[in-house]
């Protein structure tokens, strides 16, 4: 009974804790504002009035629109958190997740919330605000009362994810340059996803193109069978009818006829195109896959290039092999090279701010980061050996501004939504965005004064000096995104491709014959170089006409300080009838404030039986300061039957603690429990029963380098450290007196894009007058905390104070996905290959003979369910099969 006791004592009763997991840090205060429309009550931070001004306009006017086309209300305000940057979302508590800096926003379920950070666009914060808006209403629609919903199948059973973001892209405007540049890719060359797959994305490698295949299939709906049965179709999914069903009750065709027409037409579309446009082997020669942003040295022979997997790299221009790695990460932007020729500019993210590098290419290091101080910087560019162009915003405003290297200075160039500069001498191209479209600009660095160039009602990107008066850039004027000349001594512009693809960036060397570019083909970014030719046909620039002011002023609002104020997440109650109990009730629950700061969780129940029991678990968790904390208690009562014993076993106590994040990836956890356990014989009643304390301390250290894939970890490693001391400050014999010492070391190697090789260290030990027994052996059906992972023998079959592990495994795909009738799959089937070895050892002895064995299992996904099986071979003994529920180390 001891080891049992001991082991159910020390298991915590509440927290936000994990054993393992990157950190959310909050690294700044924030000022919170409030400002209430009609429908929203929009929040915003300190300084970002002007922004929270155009969510305001365009969160009504988002509102006005699916409520018309959808033909329904919202039965409650909506909160709106804007930010300023990305930087500021990632610390958001609303969800505690962490926020890569791909998610470009969230609607929230429990309490209809927004989240969107400003990214440096307007046009896109737009976009993204009209997307968020009508999630609402699908919300809204599918779940109008969350609490009754919640854990039942209606709250389960969601509509598929291509018609609920297909619909919200759908509202949020035509399909952009860019969305249409990767949907045009996969049905020309491959890579289309098909639309039972499009149910759910998270095993979806280009998710992205799941946003376009989405969208397009409601344009297709849309147009094909009216606007309306989009209506008829959000209200049908609320009934939880089969998707078969719903499609042929609201289309008159099957789902799989459906698929057929929606293809057809985007082959109809898009087929005509291999006529008339060429590939981009067919004018260059391809010198690397997944690269980007290529930038020629001043001597013209190695190219700075972003890798998707390296980082920053140096290739020869010839041939594309890679001479050194400059850096393992960068933004997503280009780079620019001193005048010089010695160094390399390039902007990469911090913790908590953007960083220029300066990379010495002699000394072959980073020589230099400096912070910029803006929300977020975009692009740089060399003015000459010390002085850089930054573009990026602050306080969401945007603009061009004049870095200084040495001093750290920043000074503003211009006040407009502008991006992308180019430096040659002392001009500055860059572009305007405005109104839907762009315009090419230049900046007279000495007097800092700028003019319009010209605009070809269409989206420019990427201006790329040539020499003084000729420069390259990105435009999707015939619809596709592909590469041009300007000569504006000539006034004139040529078309240089005309691809399949769409071309993102590009580059000439030094010499001025040779460009170097990125364009995305066949689901991917590849670099190719071609010859720069003379005999291009050429077009005259149209006159600028109307433009802009250069300044640009957001729309102020009435604000009014945040307050915190609590509300329900969810609650859920029940009551039932039980025969040695009586009658039963149960209830759960969780509130919070709009940020989600602070938290409470109450959960309890009692019994009005006989025995009359009843628990009670509470916590509160402070989560808004870089430190996350929380305190709770608790009071539990169990009554156990026996064969000839009856007993009630009560627990009650107190616990805290203290999470602080080092970094994103290593943090300190310290943590507190006081508790007292009693046992009360019922029969026999001549038993005495038992009381027990325990005062326990605990400090830990974790590390978490992972990288995940939707299969689990791929790279990277994790580490946690605890040691345990449960203090007897009075030397009472019924109060726990020992010391604790765990260690779990977990290292992976990524071997190709799906497989991996995963090692596992394993050490816990237990000392003083109670020292703790562990059990080793087999897999829990459910692995929970400090579990040792040996295959081959029996759950929990031998004990001891002490035991130490370690396993490798080979884990590799077998068969990714198997779809059955009625839109039932088996996902990620994987196969893997392990061998396990362990040992024990008793208090005050030495470590019993090593137990190994070595096997194979399989993982596969139902649903969201891991479910693994596992066939192991001990060294001694019969093979034992193992069945388990969960994610693997």
């Amino acid at each position: 009974m001891k080891r049992a006791f001991l082991i159910f004592l020390l298991i915590p009763f509440f927290g936000y804790g994990q054993d393992f997991g990157k950190n959310k840090v909050r690294y700044k205060g924030f000022t919170w504002n409030v400002a209430e429309t009609e429908h929203f009550d929009i929040y915003f931070s300190e300084g970002a009035e002007g922004l929270a001004g155009l969510a305001e306009l365009w969160a009504e006017e988002a509102y006005s629109q699916a409520s018309a086309h959808l033909k329904m209300d919202v039965a409650r305000r909506i909160p709106f958190v804007l930010f300023s940057s990305h930087y500021d979302f990632e610390q958001t508590n609303i969800i505690l997740e962490l926020i890569d800096e791909g998610v470009g926003g969230f609607a929230e379920v429990f309490k209809f919330r927004i989240a969107i950070p400003f990214s440096g666009s307007y046009s896109e914060l737009h976009h993204i605000i009209t997307h968020e808006v009508t999630h609402i209403f699908s919300y809204q629609l599918l779940y109008p009362d969350l609490f009754e919903s919640i854990l039942t199948n209606q709250f389960i059973a969601q509509p598929p994810l291509w018609f609920i973001e297909g619909l919200a892209e759908y509202e949020a405007g035509p399909i952009t340059a860019e969305g249409e540049m990767v949907l045009r890719d996969a049905v020309l060359e491959g890579g289309f996803i098909p639309l039972a797959q499009l149910s759910d994305f998270s095993m979806i490698d280009n998710v992205y193109l799941a946003y376009q295949e989405s969208r397009s299939l409601i344009d297709y709906i849309a147009e094909m069978y009216g606007e309306d049965k989009l209506v008829v179709m959000h209200r049908k999914f609320a009934t939880r009818i089969s998707l078969d069903r719903l499609v042929e009750g609201s289309l008159g065709v099957s789902l799989s006829e459906l698929e057929e027409g929606w293809i057809r037409e985007l082959k109809r579309r898009y087929w005509p195109l291999v006529e008339r446009k060429v590939t981009p082997a067919d004018i260059g020669k391809k010198i690397g896959d997944a690269y980007s942003f290529p930038s020629f040295s001043p001597g013209g022979d190695m190219i700075a290039v972003l890798s998707e997997e390296q980082g920053v790299l140096l290739i020869k221009a010839g041939t594309g092999e890679v001479v050194k790695r400059v850096a393992k990460k960068a933004k997503n932007s280009p780079f620019s090279w001193s005048p010089d020729g010695e160094n390399i500019g390039f902007l990469t993210r911090k913790e908590k701010s953007d960083v220029l590098c300066i990379y010495s290419v002699l000394a072959d290091n980073v020589k230099k980061e400096i912070p910029i101080k803006l929300d977020e910087a975009e692009q740089i560019g060399f003015v000459d050996n010390e002085r850089l162009v930054v573009s990026g915003f602050k306080d969401g405003i945007c603009g061009l501004y004049l870095l200084n290297s040495v001093s750290g200075e920043l000074s503003p160039l211009t006040r407009g939504c502008d991006k992308f500069p180019s430096v040659y001498k002392d001009k500055c191209l860059f572009v305007r965005e405005e109104a839907g479209s762009s315009s090419i600009w230049i900046c007279n660095l000495a007097t800092r004064e700028s003019k319009a160039l010209f605009s070809l009602a269409s989206i420019h990107t990427y201006p790329v000096f040539i020499d003084e008066t000729r420069f390259l850039f990105i435009s999707n004027e015939d619809g596709g995104f592909n590469l041009y000349l300007c000569d504006l001594e000539k006034r004139s512009f040529s078309k240089i491709t005309d691809l399949v693809g769409g071309v993102r960036y590009g580059a000439a060397n030094p010499s001025k014959d040779k460009i170097a570019f990125s364009v995305y083909w066949k689901g991917g970014y590849q670099l190719y170089t071609l010859e720069l030719s003379d005999e291009l046909i050429s077009k005259e620039l149209p006159t600028s006409t109307v433009f802009s002011k250069e300044e640009i002023s957001l729309p102020k609002l009435k604000k009014k300080d945040y307050s915190t104020n609590l509300s329900f997440d969810w609650r859920k109650g029940d009551f039932l009838y039980d025969s040695r109990e009586g009658l039963t009730g149960r209830m759960n629950i969780a509130a919070s404030d709009v940020l989600g700061n602070h938290r409470l969780i109450l959960s309890t129940d009692y019994a009005s039986g006989l025995s009359h029991l009843s628990n009670l678990a509470f916590s509160y968790h402070y989560l808004e300061k870089r430190p996350s904390m929380g305190v709770g208690i608790f009071s539990e009562k169990r009554r156990y039957f026996g064969t000839s014993t009856e007993f009630i076993d009560s627990q009650s106590g107190i616990e805290g603690y203290i999470d602080y994040p080092l970094s994103r990836f290593r943090r300190l956890e310290f943590s507190t429990l006081i508790e007292g356990w009693d046992r009360k014989y019922i029969t026999p009643k001549d038993v005495e029963g038992r009381s027990v304390k325990v005062n326990l301390v605990s400090v830990g250290f974790v590390q978490d380098t992972a990288d995940w894939s939707w299969v689990g970890p791929m790279s990277g490693s994790r580490v946690k450290l605890v040691y345990d001391v449960a203090i007897n400050p009075a030397s009472g014999s019924n109060t726990l007196e020992f010391n604790t010492a765990k260690a779990d070391i977990r290292k992976y190697f990524k071997i190709s894009k799906k497989s991996v090789l995963a090692g596992r260290l394993f050490y816990k030990e237990s000392f003083g007058r109670d020292a703790q027994e562990f059990p080793l052996g087999g897999i829990s059906l459910l692995p929970i905390r400090w579990e040792p992972l040996l295959r081959g023998y029996e759950i929990d079959q031998f004990w001891g104070e002490g035991q130490a592990c370690a396993n490798l495994e080979l884990r590799i795909p077998f068969i990714e996905r198997i779809d059955f009738a009625l839109g039932f799959s088996l996902k990620s089937l994987r196969m893997l290959l392990f061998y396990d070895i362990g040992t024990y050892w008793k208090k005050d002895e030495k470590p019993q003979e090593s137990l190994s064995s070595v096997g194979f299992g399989f993982r596969i996904l139902v649903g969201f369910l891991p479910i693994r099986v596992d066939i192991a071979y001990p060294r001694k003994g019969e093979r034992m099969t193992h069945f388990s529920l969960g994610y693997d180390y």
